[in-house]
């Protein structure tokens, strides 16, 4: 049986700064694995309940995946989750080609490896998963053909970290396609304008994340899955305007930079899921190539 999360100290990270109004009383990664552990990202069930769910939310993800594998033999994703966009990665990746799978979830990346197991047959190149820490690469530098991160980072303390381990882990020429929640998009402005209404009914009662602890094992499956859940519960909910997103990747080169994702679906006719209220920055990178010393 679910049981509800232990209470943290009261405390909210103010939505402009991105700072703590007051530490918490768990550790920050060992809060954000809590979260995850009791809901891994997406809705619970089999593989293909899982992929209806998220590709009937964002339609455009999987032939965005597919133009990614065929484009790197060698694909490591920060924040797997329960490994739902490896398994179509692993799909479409070339044969000789590999999978790292990283999330700070030990509860997802169990899953994953189980989806694994059982979808062995099916794959072209079977994944790895791992426990970890985006803001702490296991790996050497320079090592990394490509990195694929959806809607993970700026769940993150300190995403800076994770860019940072980014450029370092990236080979020269790597690339990276990474996706964050765009600011003043409705879908975005709904979740903060949420946070803020349980940030003032906490501070009337006292209480801590009240409504998270009412929706508290309820994953909405066929629906939502977490998204309501990740709303009011989760540790890090960020969003960054264009300059900032510039900011956080100024040691790469920014080869994209566009907004995708349906705030409302059912005004979206196009499948490439692309317009002006979409709530995710679309974002490709690439690390350059060392320039050679100059003669003397």
């Amino acid at each position: 049986m679910l049981q509800a999360p232990e209470s943290r100290a009261p405390g909210y990270r103010d939505w402009a700064t991105h700072l703590p109004v007051m530490r918490p009383t768990l550790s920050e990664l060992q809060e954000t694995r809590e979260f995850w552990n009791a809901s891994p990202c997406g809705r619970q069930g089999t593989l293909e309940e899982r992929k209806v769910q998220r590709y009937r939310m964002e339609p455009w993800l999987p032939d965005k995946i597919r133009e990614i594998a065929t484009a790197n033999a060698n694909v490591v994703e920060l924040g797997c989750g329960q490994g739902t966009d490896a398994m179509v990665l692993c799909s479409w990746l070339p044969s000789g080609g590999s999978y790292l799978g990283i999330d700070h979830s030990d509860a997802s990346v169990e899953i994953a490896r189980d989806t694994a197991m059982a979808e062995q047959s099916r794959l072209r190149v079977a994944p790895t998963f791992q426990v970890g820490d985006a803001g702490a690469i296991d790996l050497e530098n320079d090592s990394v053909d490509c990195i694929y991160s959806m809607g993970v980072l700026h769940h993150m303390e300190d995403e800076r970290r994770a860019f940072r381990e980014i450029h370092r882990v990236l080979k020269p020429g790597g690339s990276a396609y990474l996706w964050l929640y765009r600011s003043w998009t409705p879908k975005v402005a709904v979740a903060k304008a949420l946070r803020r209404v349980q940030e003032g009914v906490d501070r009337i009662f006292g209480s801590d994340r009240a409504f998270y602890k009412m929706l508290y094992g309820r994953h909405m499956e066929g629906s939502l899955g977490t998204m309501v859940l990740e709303c009011f519960g989760v540790p890090h909910l960020k969003s960054y305007t264009r300059s900032e997103v510039l900011r956080l990747t100024s040691d790469l080169e920014v080869t994209r930079l566009a907004p995708v994702g349906y705030s409302f679906p059912w005004l979206h006719r196009r499948n490439d899921g692309q317009g002006f209220l979409g709530y995710f920055w679309d974002i490709e990178l690439r690390k350059a190539w060392r320039q050679p010393p100059s003669a003397p």
